[in-house]
């Protein structure tokens, strides 16, 4: 790929909800697509598909996706995410398959939302804090691994939706195994490498988001947290 990706970003979610973060206003422009995009309301540049759950919405965002040509990476973007004013422009940037940024679950104490591997059928072993720290400290930008990541910010080339059997979200059989509709970030993880596509996370300040909940969750409270367990 030559020169900076085109971008279209799209939210997997029931309508442009009430509560989506006004900072998401103010995001880089993405004038590539622009013309070719449906208005919808402020910010026409997204495609945001409803589901009766989250995979099915996941899954008619990247259907919705595929109907326009001039696209090079696709930016999924959940609406209870903090983005970085220069997300897009960062997003540009990336040259793994699929790219997650770091965020952490919207509860105490701060868990980030990576795993360390994945196995065929979604069983996931979780990152430690050495782990995170290493991540954390390395140069920035894309890091290979061979993980998963939830689905709250994914930069997704366009040739992955197009080679990846459908549907690309489902759910896993480990959760199956457990019972309930759950996994489908672990499902499609799983497909991608077992497909080979290369998986990366960005640990650049640029792709990173704050998780939106009773309390907002962001890497700075995560660090908080890790130096409150050196000190005890």
């Amino acid at each position: 790929m030559r020169g900076p990706a085109r971008i279209l970003a799209a939210v997997p979610a029931g309508g442009w909800a009430p509560e989506t973060p006004p900072n998401w206003l103010n995001l880089d422009p993405m004038p590539d697509l622009c013309p070719q995009l449906p208005d919808r309301r402020v910010k026409h540049r997204f495609v945001v598909p409803a589901g009766s759950y989250l995979p099915e919405a996941f899954n008619r965002c990247f259907q919705e996706a595929l109907r326009y040509a001039d696209w090079d990476r696709l930016l999924m973007l959940e609406t209870d995410m903090i983005l970085h004013q220069r997300i897009v422009a960062r997003a540009r940037t990336h040259r793994a398959d699929i790219t997650t940024g770091i965020y952490f679950m919207r509860r105490y104490p701060p868990t980030p939302v990576l795993w360390k591997a994945v196995s065929p059928d979604g069983r996931a072993i979780n990152m430690t804090h050495l782990d995170m720290a290493e991540l954390l400290e390395a140069p920035e930008g894309e890091h290979e691994f061979q993980g998963a990541a939830g689905t709250g910010i994914l930069s997704i080339a366009r040739h992955v939706l197009e080679l990846m059997p459908r549907p690309w979200f489902g759910v896993s059989p480990e959760a199956e195994r457990e019972g309930h509709r759950g996994g489908h970030d672990l499902y499609f993880f799983a497909q991608a490498h077992r497909l080979g596509f290369s998986v990366a996370v960005d640990n650049s300040p640029l792709f990173a988001a704050g998780h939106i909940g009773s309390h907002q969750i962001d890497l700075g409270n995560y660090l908080a947290e890790m130096k409150a367990r050196e000190e005890t």
